[in-house]
């Protein structure tokens, strides 16, 4: 790891938008849904660019946010998330990630206990140390 590397990596565990963005990936591997809402400001929305799973997107409030996270425990037995690129301005927090999930149920051509892939961007506002604005992209493998 550079000097460059090292900086960004202290910078991402001390920044708090940093530590509240890692929070949520770790309360969606958990699946702990209180905790997760914990982190969301009351007025949150999120957005879901299309994707193979969505082809036309999706907007959400915390309450459907919430519906939607308790419907993916029916589909997913498991998922987890590695941050590749961290970063923080203000209340303005990027990650880069790479997500896999383990599917309970078959999906196009994969079978429960299969694993599912996606590479995203997740863009996320802060407001009072709450995300109140999510903006996701991701881009799915085939399956």
């Amino acid at each position: 790891m550079d000097l460059g590397q090292r900086q960004a990596a202290a910078f991402a565990d001390t920044h708090p938008n940093l530590r509240v963005a890692r929070a949520v990936l770790r309360a969606i591997e958990m699946g702990d849904l209180e905790a997760l809402r914990a982190l969301f400001h009351p007025d949150a929305v999120q957005i879901e660019y299309p994707n193979r799973l969505k082809a036309k997107g999706d907007r959400r409030d915390l309450k459907q946010m919430s519906a939607d996270f308790e419907r993916g425990k029916a589909i997913l037995d498991r998922q987890s998330y590695v941050v590749r690129r961290a970063v923080a301005d203000g209340d303005a927090v990027a990650l880069e990630v790479s997500w896999t999930g383990v599917l309970k149920i078959p999906l196009g051509a994969l079978k429960p206990g299969d694993e599912m892939t996606a590479e995203s961007a997740i863009f996320m506002t802060m407001r009072d140390g709450k995300i109140i604005a999510q903006s996701n992209y991701d881009c799915f493998a085939a399956f």
